[in-house]
């Protein structure tokens, strides 16, 4: 009865994990910072469900109304189920590329998903900040991260290997 409740449960596990990664995402600009000099038109992300332990690439497109920026800071902060849980500081022309020229842009940032990043809801915010700390851009993303086939994947070999375990001993005994 123990090696068939295993089986069982092992099967019903697997069939309920997903087996791929997808992600729904949103975005909007922060609260009350509608006027920022960088007004963004559009954000989209790539791949479209973002996968862990592949680098995530937000494109934003936008317009610089203010004065070209050469130097700054670039901030990304995320929430895990509401809980911070990252937060980073880069310089920006480093993130973004310098100069920022006003009028139209379109920029990419890259950043790697941890692979160990648990699945669920995240709230991500990008900023921009001048030399003098005033804010340029601040955006939020909002996106969920489900379950990986790697983890369905896990579950498999898990299965397996028990099971050719119970195999062997099974066999021996039975000679």
């Amino acid at each position: 009865w123990t090696s068939l409740a295993f089986l069982l449960i092992t099967l019903l596990s697997v069939t309920l994990i997903p087996t791929s990664v997808s992600a729904v995402y949103s975005w909007k600009v922060c609260n009350g910072k509608e006027n920022l000099p960088i007004q963004v038109e559009s954000l989209s992300l790539s791949p479209d469900s973002p996968k862990r332990g592949v680098v995530m690439t937000v494109k934003v497109n936008g317009t610089n109304m203010g004065t070209e920026i050469r130097d700054g800071v670039f901030i990304i902060s995320a929430k895990y189920m509401g809980i911070h849980v990252y937060s980073r500081r880069d310089p920006l022309c480093q993130s973004l590329g310098c100069p920022l020229p006003s009028g139209p842009f379109s920029s990419d940032i890259g950043y790697m998903l941890p692979y160990y990043a648990p699945p669920g809801q995240y709230e991500v915010m990008l900023q921009v900040l001048d030399t003098a700390g005033e804010e340029d851009i601040c955006l939020v993303l909002d996106m969920s991260i489900r379950a990986t086939d790697t983890l369905a994947r896990a579950w498999q070999m898990s299965f397996d290997d028990k099971f050719r375990r119970h195999d062997s001993r099974k066999l021996k005994l039975g000679r």
